[in-house]
């Protein structure tokens, strides 16, 4: 009944939801992306290699990464990023969700 609270709680069941449904394995793990510009950086959430039409078009190995946006990481961005300016994180998805729900407070170690 906690208004901010019920926002964080719904938003986090409706990324379990979609993710636990699918027979798709997605959101692999974190990673620190440049993003929108240099040298800025941003967290985001690694759904899986790009494949498809998308991949043909780009002509070399690039990442699917969604970028949530705070509070509510259940909208956000899609972007394709190559595989080496990616840097990958030793973060759980969930240490990641955490963070950009509360707006970089509550950080994994």
């Amino acid at each position: 009944k906690i208004p901010f609270v019920r926002v964080i709680y719904i938003s986090i069941k409706k990324v379990v939801d979609t993710t636990s449904h699918s027979s798709i394995p997605t959101f692999e793990k974190m990673a620190l992306v440049t993003y929108p510009r240099a040298p800025l950086k941003t967290l985001g959430i690694v759904a899986c290699n790009t494949r498809g039409m998308v991949l043909d078009k780009v002509g070399k190995q690039t990442v699917n990464i969604f970028v949530p946006t705070s509070p509510n990481p259940t909208t956000g961005f899609l972007i394709h990023v190559p595989r080496e300016d990616v840097d990958f994180l030793e973060m759980t998805i969930e240490e990641g969700l955490k963070m950009i729900i509360s707006f970089g407070v509550v950080a994994p170690k």
